[in-house]
């Protein structure tokens, strides 16, 4: 495959439409890069599969397969860019000439079936069978569709999984009957749950997914008002890019509108509302967000989609779209051929800014180790400016200092045993259930380190051999097998974070001081070797990234806390001190604009102190209460 400087690719589709009925076919395989500060990073693959178009002749109406791409994408906030470039004028009276990119949909209809419901039930079962029978009929792409009905307790929904069997999902619309039940609020948690866990077990990452949520009445949790847990699960829907097109049946009142707006918003869907049930049907097929039509009256027509990261290198899973074209026109005798050029880009999209009804807020979890040996965490809320207190897992010890990482809303933890081995636990943090411990296969004789992106946790640590090794795991699977840098050995735990796609890693030398980095490429798994980084630090060294810097944070060798900055441009900074000092290795996470830092204070205590990444400002350092024999560990987190 040919390496190309360049983010974009030409792909020209080549279809001979002459009356003797020649046709053109290939195959096509890319690559694509970004460049970013004079560095080239691949993004992914695109492939287009030309399909023979038949000729064109005389005055015709017809609608035929352009191809299919199929898209990879390794890193987070990818975005695929199509763009019509050119279209030659091989036919004349142009009355219809479209472009049609659909990618395979799955749709989960979540209606709200208390009796408040009983006088828009009607309206809403026939615009969902409307929408069935013409989707079923004129989509061009695969199609699927599930169903959950829910009330007020989580015992009372009934689903439907996703199917093509169209006769089955009508049916199930069909029997939709409104119970009598207690009065406002409803279960809006539930329905939006069992939606979103259907989606995680039967739906790949390469489907456009969309719930088309139904009710008239604002949320609720065991039958008492409260849009907490609801928001949770539209803020999860989010962080999967599932889309939420809510419908609100009835009049337009206070507290229900706002918060089925709240549940479009976030998700970039539709609000259809107030007295939605008499128009879900024309609203949901009037305006798609799961096909794009570009019609070249005005050149150069494009469409932009962002894409979720796929497991780096599994090349299974990819993105599918199906290229269209209809027209109807006169065709010119005299014309052998036409062209139509697109133009693919694959590349970094601009950062996600949420609507205006919506700012996200950021929170940190501070991870100890506690005196009594059991493992604690504390939030901090960055509107509040204040930490919330102390929590303990209910099971499990370690005897050195815990990692953790925040990833699809979980806190994923892992420790050592008491007597020795890997451990692997995580809070929900929807509901602040833990899963319980689990053994990974493999032993460390220093603590583990984890870090992540928005999709996949990366767990490295020192060997018994004293190598590093790391190993991955995507939101909702499995550990992968360990792999290990090619050179390198350390005396202590290493540090680790994600940036651009690229897993960096620091450790301290078996001299016990000297400071090495090392990067591993996620696309190619390939390592860089190890640069000497100058200074010398006595701990563990600590990592923390932004979306464009990497912080590297440590003890110096006179105990005072030290920072220097990494871009892919300048490497590093110079180091600046900070007032204060320590006896072991600080922890360090980049939340609310800031670089956290907490250490464990000459007095044996746990001290906070941030840096205004803006201004380099130093805020001066806070004690927290509580205590521990480790050292601590940071991670931060988005949240609602």
């Amino acid at each position: 495959m040919t390496k190309r400087r360049t983010i974009t690719l030409i792909l020209t589709l080549l279809l001979v439409s002459t009356l003797a009925g020649t046709a053109f076919g290939a195959y096509l395989t890319y690559k694509s890069y970004v460049e970013i500060y004079g560095t080239i990073h691949p993004l992914g693959e695109v492939e287009i599969d030309i399909k023979q178009m038949p000729p064109i002749e005389g005055l015709e109406a017809r609608e035929d397969t352009l191809g299919q791409i199929h898209a990879w994408t390794y890193s987070n906030d990818t975005e695929l860019i199509l763009q019509l470039a050119q279209l030659s004028q091989i036919v004349t009276n142009f009355f219809e000439f479209t472009v049609k990119i659909c990618q395979p949909l799955d749709m989960i209809f979540v209606i709200d079936i208390t009796e408040s419901m009983g006088p828009y039930m009607g309206a809403v079962k026939e615009n969902l069978a409307e929408i069935v029978n013409i989707l079923s009929l004129t989509y061009k792409a695969p199609l699927r569709f599930g169903a959950v009905s829910f009330r007020d307790y989580s015992g009372e929904t009934s689903s439907l999984p996703l199917t093509n069997n169209y006769v089955a999902v009508k049916e199930f619309i069909d029997d939709l009957t409104v119970f009598h039940s207690i009065p406002i609020p409803e279960g809006h948690c539930w329905g939006l749950k069992t939606a979103k866990d259907e989606f995680n077990a039967n739906s790949a990452i390469e489907i456009e997914k969309v719930i088309l949520f139904i009710s008239d009445a604002e949320a609720g949790f065991n039958n008492a008002p409260s849009f907490t847990e609801a928001k949770k699960e539209a803020d999860a829907l989010a962080e999967r890019a599932i889309k939420i097109n809510s419908v609100l049946c009835g009049p337009d009142e206070t507290p229900e509108n706002e918060q089925l707006q709240y549940y479009a918003n976030i998700t970039g869907g539709q609000y259809i509302g107030p007295e939605g049930q008499n128009s879900i049907f024309d609203a949901i097929t009037g305006h798609p967000t799961w096909i794009v039509k570009l019609t070249p009256i005005t050149p150069f027509d494009s469409f932009h989609l962002k894409l979720n990261s796929s497991t780096p290198c599994q090349k299974e899973e990819y993105y599918i779209f199906y290229v269209y074209v209809s027209f109807y026109a006169n065709a010119v005798k005299t014309h052998e051929r036409f062209y139509i050029e697109l133009m693919a880009n694959l590349e970094k999209s601009q950062p996600f800014y949420y609507p205006a009804i919506y700012t996200p807020k950021e929170k940190m979890h501070l991870n100890v180790r506690g005196m009594d040996n059991r493992i604690y965490y504390n939030v901090w809320d960055c509107e509040k400016e204040s930490w919330d207190g102390w929590i303990f897992l209910p099971t499990g010890a370690t005897n050195d200092a815990p990692a953790a990482t925040v990833c699809c809303n979980k806190l994923h933890i892992t420790v050592r045993g008491m007597t020795g081995g890997i451990w692997y636990g995580f809070v929900d943090l929807s509901t602040g259930d833990f899963s319980d411990w689990r053994l990974l296969p493999g032993d460390t004789p220093s603590a583990p380190t984890l870090t992540s992106n928005r999709t996949t946790c990366f767990l490295v640590v020192r060997g018994m051999d004293d190598r590093i090794y790391y190993v991955n795991r995507m939101c909702d699977s499995n550990w992968g097998s360990w792999k290990y840098l090619p050179s390198g050995t350390t005396l202590d735990r290493p540090a680790a974070a994600i940036l651009e796609n690229n897993l960096h890693i620091v450790v301290r030398g078996m001299d016990g001081a000297s400071l090495w980095h090392g990067i591993v490429n996620l696309s190619t798994e390939a390592f860089s070797g190890w640069t000497r980084i100058p200074g010398a630090t006595p701990s563990a060294p600590e990592l923390a990234a932004s979306t464009t810097n990497l912080f590297l944070v440590v003890r110096g060798m006179d105990d005072r806390i030290y920072y220097s900055n990494w871009t892919s441009g300048a490497g590093w900074a110079s180091w600046t001190s900070l007032p204060g000092a320590t006896n072991d290795a600080p922890a360090a996470a980049v939340c609310c604009g800031k670089l956290q830092i907490v250490v464990i204070g000459l007095d044996g205590g746990l001290w906070h102190g941030y840096i205004e990444l803006s201004t380099g400002r130093f805020s001066s350092w806070s004690s927290l209460p509580g205590s521990t024999p480790s050292a601590p560990e940071l991670s931060a987190r988005a949240t609602g």
